[in-house]
């Protein structure tokens, strides 16, 4: 509704769990409702979840 992303993940480094800074982002998904809802949304949003945090994993290595 507000288009927001954010998250905090946790990865592990050598051999430790180390937290991520939290992740933030814009995410626009088109309007839905129950007659037009389907699994294309759920896997739209997964394709672009993993983009953002394998951007950040990118960026910050």
């Amino acid at each position: 509704m507000t288009n927001k992303y954010s998250s905090q993940f946790n990865v592990v480094r050598n051999n430790k769990i180390v937290k991520l800074p939290l992740i933030t982002a814009t995410m626009v998904f088109p309007k839905t409702y129950l007659q037009t809802l389907g699994d294309d949304i759920n896997f739209s949003y997964e394709a672009k979840c993993v983009a953002i945090y394998n951007s950040y994993q990118l960026k910050n290595k």
